[in-house]
């Protein structure tokens, strides 16, 4: 699968956030304080952004990287064979005893336990004396798993965006480092942001020219995102339909801009904006292999 692009997803979100807030170019330079012509070759995926810059561009549009990342596509150490951190007091049960009772994150996320039981549930390997993740930390996380962005996660519970970004983060980086083993991550999602689960699948669908050759219904695209773990509601993202593989066929046939934006009532350049989103969406959410390398020439 093609590697994940930082530039892509900020093109897209830039080129959304004038379309929405009907601004121009020139606007949306001057609102950002970032060049025309930067913002041009980023929209083009000709420029590397750097970091001063996507912050601007970011302050301006009111989201946070947390908000425009998709699920973080790590190595996984469990698809590497290799084990992780477990905490060194855990000795396997005696014989003739019966084994630790499993306990689903879902559970977990239903009833999320005050914190003295967390520790006894989630202990820090390395301070057992403390819980891995707060309650705290967990709310934030149900919240943003069940589809709330960053935002409306900190109005809910009475936070403001950095305290809600911050707990999100350290909850995400504590789960990512340690797992007790009677702890089931059970939710799609959560494994996906975990990094603890292939990203090469296996089944159906695996490469665009499957989806191209068989041009499922929009009801199986929606199924696929979900099987590929990913969140609905929140954050506003593009999701792939059965219209946008009818855009790409006649793309692959030859077709330009402009005769496919004159059948679909669409402007030559809202369809170059669309097939880019396109890709964004089976890139990094239905995790296809973009195996058709002339369609984003």
């Amino acid at each position: 699968m093609s590697a994940y692009d930082f530039t892509d997803t900020l093109a897209v979100q830039i080129l959304t956030y004038k379309k929405e807030h009907n601004e121009t170019a020139a606007q949306f330079a001057k609102g950002c304080g970032v060049s025309a012509t930067t913002i041009r070759r980023i929209e083009n995926g000709d420029a590397n952004v750097k970091l001063s810059t996507a912050d601007k561009l970011l302050c301006y549009m009111n989201i946070t990287l947390i908000d425009l990342l998709p699920p973080l596509v790590t190595e996984s150490p469990i698809a590497e064979g290799k084990e992780r951190p477990r905490n060194k007091k855990a000795t396997p049960a005696p014989q003739g005893e019966v084994a630790e009772k499993k306990i689903l994150f879902s559970e977990l996320l239903a009833n999320i336990p005050s914190d003295e039981v967390l520790t006894e549930l989630l202990p820090d390997p390395y301070r057992p004396q403390r819980a891995l993740t707060m309650h705290s930390g967990l709310e934030v996380l149900k919240l943003r798993l069940e589809g709330l962005d960053t935002a409306q996660t900190a109005e809910r519970l009475h936070m403001t965006l950095s305290q809600a970004d911050h707990r999100l983060r350290k909850t995400v980086r504590q789960l990512t480092r340690y797992i007790p083993e009677n702890i089931v991550i059970d939710i799609p999602a959560l494994r996906k942001i975990l990094g603890i689960q292939p990203f090469h699948f296996t089944g159906r669908y695996t490469k665009l020219s499957e989806l191209l050759r068989d041009m499922p219904s929009d009801e199986v695209l929606f199924q696929l995102d979900r099987e590929r773990g990913n969140l609905t509601g929140g954050r506003k993202r593009h999701r792939v339909s059965n219209q946008d593989l009818y855009l790409l066929q006649q793309r692959l046939a030859g077709h330009t801009y402009r005769s496919i934006g004159e059948e679909l009532g669409m402007s030559p350049k809202a369809v170059r904006h669309r097939i880019l989103r396109i890709k964004v969406g089976l890139k990094w959410y239905l995790a296809v292999d973009l195996d058709v390398p002339t369609l984003f020439n």
